[in-house]
């Protein structure tokens, strides 16, 4: 028969790893760019830091503030919907290395991605400010398995739900210290939250039934506050060629507090009880992150293309991480504008066995958008006021509604039960994502 001690073994693994690391596997929620915080963005696969402007370099590049000073613009909302699809074996798995004996599930996730604002100072400085989420998970995965050797049997379950978002809230501003060149900055605050839930059950006996038995369960919440600066550049050799550069510096986390309560029951001692609530503040959590692009943006086409760069994070398992993005648009008709572009999104972590549930992909995919306008509210909105609105008028409305397709590859941690073994390991994934994005807004 299985000894006690085996499934002592097992639950005590998972209830450290749940008490250890659950912050740390909450801040890991989402890749770089889970999200594209502007409608220009989800049109050209981000591929903005040399063409971005208006309420998009708010976020993108700052010094895109004060490329176009003649108007200004809001962008009303900005809201992403997607559909994740996972094939992985199932947290808790018999058979880790049988690529038929896959869990496959749907997650869907409703993003907030933007409210943003500009506005022309003068002919060389603009302005602009907004709400932003660029990083949302909503996993959630259940799973349960049973072996046994000879007389031995044993079971184990496991059911986890991860819901974290983060959030930018701040400002910039652009120059343009000649016609050529401008530079700019933003300062954002930002602003995670995040849950967790886990439980786990597990059973070591005979197959008539009898033995001994263990239940732990963990609710882990957390909040985090800090800043991140954003510093841009953009120079044009020519009147329809840009460079465009912006730094991501690292981000400074100002407060950190996770409470993690965990109830476990043993069949043999009984029940406990464990509250904790850790602290933290005043730590830099990542290295920042560089972006290079050059653009061609002529009256009725855009195309731009760039790569960037961060560092291996201060923590154990990450890596350096390289990414990029190319997209354009097209002018198809008077107020008719089509976009696409392709991307990667490479995680800056590695998988790491020792922590449950724990998953790392790298994904690489394409966009596709179509944008429409009008100025004919505008006018309407003229003679509403009894003014004359002509042929035209300064009021422009726009709607954009953007696709992206992703695909991607990587490793998940996992509880294998093979016959009178239980280890944790990792194994591939394969995740496929389709989201919409639906922008709508006013320039004047």
């Amino acid at each position: 028969m299985l000894q006690r001690h085996r499934v002592h073994r097992v639950a005590t693994l998972l209830l450290l790893v749940g008490l250890a690391t659950a912050p740390l596997k909450l801040a890991r929620a989402g890749n770089l760019d889970g999200v594209f915080v502007s409608e220009q963005a989800a049109m050209m696969a981000g591929a903005v830091t040399a063409i971005a402007t208006d309420t998009t370099a708010v976020y993108y590049n700052p010094a895109g503030l004060a490329g176009d000073t003649s108007h200004a613009s809001i962008s009303l909302s900005t809201s992403s919907y997607g559909v994740s699809s996972r094939s992985t074996p199932a947290v808790v798995t018999d058979a880790p290395s049988q690529r038929d004996d896959n869990l496959t599930s749907l997650q869907f996730n409703n993003v907030p991605a933007a409210v943003a604002f500009f506005a022309p100072l003068s002919p060389r400085v603009g302005v602009g400010g907004g709400f932003f989420t660029p990083s949302s998970t909503n996993e959630w995965q259940r799973a349960s398995a049973t072996a046994s050797s000879g007389d031995a049997r044993q079971r184990v379950a496991l059911e986890l739900r991860l819901v974290a978002s983060e959030f930018h809230v701040g400002g910039g501003i652009g120059y343009a210290v000649t016609d050529q060149l401008r530079v700019g900055a933003s300062v954002f605050a930002t602003y995670l939250v995040r849950t967790l839930h886990f439980d786990f059950s597990g059973f070591a006996g005979d197959t008539a039934g009898s033995g001994q038995g263990v239940i732990v369960s963990t609710n882990a919440e957390g909040v985090a506050f800090g800043v991140r600066p954003i510093i841009g550049l953009q120079w044009q050799p020519r009147s329809d060629v840009s460079i465009g550069l912006a730094w991501f510096a690292p981000s400074v986390r100002l407060y950190d507090r996770d409470a993690i309560s965990t109830s476990t029951f043993d069949s043999a001692s009984g029940g406990d009880n464990v509250f904790i609530r850790s602290r933290f503040s005043l730590a830099q959590t990542n290295t920042g992150r560089f972006f290079v692009g050059a653009a061609l943006k002529r009256p009725s086409v855009r195309l731009s293309v760039e790569g960037s760069f961060q560092g291996a994070v201060n923590e154990a398992g990450a890596r350096d991480v390289w990414n990029v993005r190319a997209g354009g648009q097209a002018k198809i008709s008077e107020g008719l504008w089509l976009g696409g572009g392709v991307f990667t999104d490479r995680s800056p972590f590695r998988p790491d066995a020792a922590d449950t549930g724990s998953t790392t992909v790298d994904y690489s995919g394409v966009t596709l958008g179509v944008r429409g306008e009008t100025r004919y509210l505008g006018r309407l909105v003229s003679s509403w006021r009894n003014a004359d609105g002509g042929d035209e008028s300064s009021i422009l409305f726009f709607t954009a509604l953007s696709v992206r397709l992703a695909a991607g590859q990587g490793k998940s941690s996992v509880i294998a039960v093979t016959g009178a073994d239980v280890a944790q390991t990792t194994t591939d994934i394969d995740v496929a994502e389709v989201s919409m994005q639906l922008s709508t807004g006013v320039s004047f």
